[in-house]
């Protein structure tokens, strides 16, 4: 009897979570993945790729800095500003993720039909802080950035963070149609699915992380003022992945199991 337990508990060990994947879409301009390293965040190579500039908010560390987590961008403070959330970098260094398009590349997600989670991991916008003392430098602009997401071409979405929201948080949502991301700044609204028509720049940046699992992560630029806007995408940073939801064959595997079990455990009751 103790084999044949242990044989049905190993069973229900075993059903595997299967991870589905929402697909990035793309909705006009290159639509091809580039891969690079970190040689590439030399100042040398400002403007390549797009987003791979000096930064307003936190001297160099744009966001392919901290997705790497090098050259410095685990510092805790710059100019009395606390950025100690840089620590919590993937540090994908020996093998940064592929980015998405040309900064002229607008994209949404396909989705498989499971949940899908976002996490907050950067907040860095200064300037756009309520409370900033350098928001004179900006045409006195203050105010929040609010990250939330839509469905391309329909009526669904909501916001995902704002002022309130902490570092590490994780919201999930379900989307039954294409969708996309849209960042509400101090200066505008902008959105994963189109480019600004101002200047044909695209304000969130895509780089693929485990396509298998719909993990990616995603920067966005908050500004687009001539001079000031430094196109850093480190302004909000979230990394999107699909929940791990069981198909039907594991879910028969593990009710199977299930009902092995108790049958084992109302024999053993009745022996005794």
């Amino acid at each position: 009897m103790k084999k044949t337990l242990w044989f049905i508990l190993l069973t229900i060990a075993m059903a595997p979570a299967t991870a589905q994947a929402d697909t990035l879409t793309p909705y006009g301009g290159v639509s091809s993945w580039t891969s690079w390293d970190v040689s590439l965040l030399s100042p040398s190579n400002y403007g390549t790729p797009f987003w791979n500039r000096s930064s307003n908010d936190a001297g160099e560390c744009n966001v392919g800095y901290w997705i790497t987590g090098t050259l410095g961008c685990t510092v805790t403070s710059i100019n009395g500003y606390d950025y100690a959330f840089y620590s919590q970098s993937p540090g994908l260094a020996a093998a940064p993720p592929d980015f998405f398009g040309d900064g002229g590349s607008a994209f949404g997600f396909t989705p498989d039909g499971s949940p899908v989670e976002v996490t907050l991991g950067v907040q860095m916008a200064k300037w756009a802080r309520p409370t900033d003392t350098q928001s004179s430098a900006n045409g006195g602009i203050v105010g929040n950035n609010i990250l939330g997401w839509y469905e391309i071409g329909g009526s669904g979405g909501g916001v995902l963070f704002g002022p309130g929201s902490v570092l590490g948080q994780t919201v999930t949502f379900t989307p039954t149609g294409p969708w996309g991301l849209y960042l509400e700044s101090p200066v505008g609204t902008f959105y994963s699915g189109a480019t600004d028509p101002r200047y044909g720049w695209n304000h969130f940046a895509a780089f693929l992380v485990d396509p298998v699992t719909g993990h990616y992560i995603i920067g966005a630029e908050d500004n687009y003022l001539p001079g000031v806007a430094d196109w850093d995408y480190n302004d909000i940073v979230v990394t999107i992945r699909s929940a791990q939801v069981p198909e039907p064959g594991t879910l028969l595997l593990l009710g199977t199991g299930l009902i092995g079990l108790g049958t084992v455990v109302r024999r053993q009751k009745r022996r005794e």
